[in-house]
């Protein structure tokens, strides 16, 4: 009777190490699930004791303790099929890579593991390291990204699991060899996380990859257009130098003719611009700035851009730096009336990209540039709540590669207008 009775309690641990573990995982609140949990603890935990105690040894017992583990995760969550199957299968890998340091805690003080209490001490132990990590730390990214994204990760998960099995079971038919064997086991155990880890990396390459391309198809045509008003702009080259060499027919004088070729030259520096962009190293790049130029135009405003260094060097994809150029550039032409004037300037030093954006803007005061990139805030007037995110994902962005963000203020040369200058560095 009291072996039923110690076996209970393991048990009754074990059902608050799953749901602790769990209720990281699934971020699910406490009173969703805390009727379920009065009920639902207890009477699995009293069918797994019975099962174990009754039938001590036989191997199918262990597959119908798991099988019941899964309905205790069905009856408290009520999840899918397929999404029960997954949360259970991280729980037993999740809490069985808590568990073996503490297993190795404890072989060195003692191989006796017939002793009941020694399974008892080791499921406090346990909870305690389950409670303590998940109050510091929300497992439920990870499992979001386990169940909605990531197929080689739900693998990585399958094979920690079935070698979960193998370690329980070989564990039942040999407890008291177990412990004498736990360094192989440790290390063996440690030898596929370090593959299931490579395999991940993998899956994340691959995934950068994938998106690298689809940025390719998407920007590609426009590129070509690029290419394409290039070509026109080399076409009227000609007549640009013809017309060039006939102002000082139609201007006699000095002061007038040098208006003249002033006003001309930046007019044909203008349509240069386009030019300039398809020297950049970065393609994606050159076809998505070209097309924010026409984009600009179509709202009659004017965004000048200036490339310092054509061979941009720098650790973040091409896909993410559409990202960070994207918002920085938005957020310039919504702060400029038609016909205004707004500034981007590219250059690149030691492994990084310089980006700055010059446009009219307000005083930066030190209780805007505390809000500035808080989710939600806009200095827009009657802004709606999709506006407000742009900076909050910048500075993200800019984070995640160990990048700068500096806010100041300038003066217009001529106007005396105040401008705001962003400066990026990533």
């Amino acid at each position: 009777m009291l072996h039923f009775v110690i076996l209970l309690i393991c048990y009754i641990e074990e059902r608050i190490i799953t749901l602790a573990f769990t209720k990281s995982l699934t971020a699910t609140p406490a009173a969703t699930i805390s009727k379920r949990c009065l009920l639902a603890v207890p009477a699995y935990a009293a069918l797994g004791t019975c099962i174990e105690y009754f039938f001590d040894g036989m191997i199918w017992a262990s597959l119908i303790t798991v099988l019941l583990d899964f309905l205790f995760l069905i009856t408290i969550y009520r999840l899918s099929f397929s999404e029960t199957v997954m949360l259970s299968m991280i729980n037993y890998v999740g809490v069985f890579v808590l568990q073996l340091p503490i297993m190795l805690l404890i072989s060195l003080f003692t191989t006796d593991v017939s002793n009941p209490l020694i399974g008892i001490l080791g499921n406090l132990l346990t909870l305690l390291l389950v409670l303590l990590l998940c109050r510091w730390y929300s497992f439920s990214k990870l499992y979001e990204q386990i169940i909605s994204k990531s197929r080689i990760l739900c693998i990585a998960i399958t094979n920690l699991f079935g070698i979960f099995m193998i370690i329980k079971t070989f564990y039942e038919m040999q407890p008291d060899n177990f412990y004498q064997n736990m360094l192989v086991v440790s290390i063996s155990i440690s030898v596929l996380i370090l593959v299931n880890w490579l395999l991940i990396i993998e899956q994340k390459n691959n995934i950068e990859r994938k998106q690298e391309l689809e940025s390719y198809k998407k920007h590609l045509p426009i590129i070509e257009e690029l290419i394409n008003q290039v070509r026109k702009r080399q076409h009227a080259y000609d007549n640009q130098i013809i017309a060039m060499q006939a102002l000082p027919h139609s201007y006699k004088d000095y002061e007038s003719l040098s208006d003249a070729i002033t006003n001309y030259s930046t007019y044909i520096a203008t349509g240069l611009q386009e030019s300039l962009l398809l020297k950049l190293n970065l393609k994606l790049i050159a076809g998505f700035l070209f097309s924010k130029i026409q984009l600009a135009l179509q709202d009659d405003k004017h965004l000048n851009i200036v490339v310092r260094n054509q061979v941009v060097q720098t650790t973040i994809p091409e896909y993410e730096l559409i990202d960070v150029l994207g918002i920085l550039i938005d957020n310039m032409l919504d702060a400029i009336p038609p016909e205004g004037d707004a500034q981007l300037i590219i250059d690149s030093h030691n492994q990084k990209i310089e980006i700055a954006t010059i446009n009219p803007g307000p005083k930066i005061t030190l209780e805007l540039q505390r809000n500035l990139f808080t989710k939600g805030f806009s200095t827009k007037q009657n802004a709606s709540g999709t506006h407000g995110h742009g900076l909050c994902i910048l500075q993200d962005i800019v984070n995640k590669y160990d990048g700068t963000i500096k806010i100041t203020n300038e003066s217009e040369p001529v106007s005396g207008e105040t401008l705001i200058r962003f400066d990026v560095v990533i």
